[in-house]
């Protein structure tokens, strides 16, 4: 019989910089993009010649609660942070880098997205 494995839902963010941390509430969206390269078809008149490589910014972008003892003022100053994410698989994901949007808070739903972005992520693997 095949075991039941958690591969997602339950999900952490934790901003840290200097002597600040930040313990994230994760409302809804809760995406990385770990690759620190984008790659481009080049095509013309003749048909697909290959591809160019470039770098690319790797991101952790989140979707999180407000909360009574959260300041969006501090958030928003955010540009030398370490970002560790961890989602329901155990997997951890680090970035290194800066806040690159100033978080919009609704009022509606309480929620803001914050856009963490850094020149790379990098994953560790927990093995069980």
């Amino acid at each position: 019989m095949a075991r039941a494995t958690r591969i997602a839902g339950v999900s952490q963010v934790v901003a840290t910089q200097g002597s600040t941390v930040l313990a994230f509430k994760v409302a809804g969206t809760h995406s990385i993009t770990p690759t620190g390269t984008e790659r481009e078809a080049l095509v013309g008149a003749g048909g697909v010649a290959g591809y160019a490589e470039r770098p690319a910014v790797a991101v952790i972008e989140i979707e999180i609660f407000d909360s009574p003892d959260l300041s969006f003022e501090q958030i928003g100053r955010l540009s030398d942070v370490t970002v560790t994410s961890e989602l329901a698989t155990g997997k951890q994901y680090i970035l290194r880098g800066w806040l690159a949007n100033q978080p919009e808070l609704s009022g509606n739903d309480g929620t803001a997205t914050l856009r963490f972005e850094g020149p790379q992520v990098e994953e560790i693997i927990v093995s069980s």
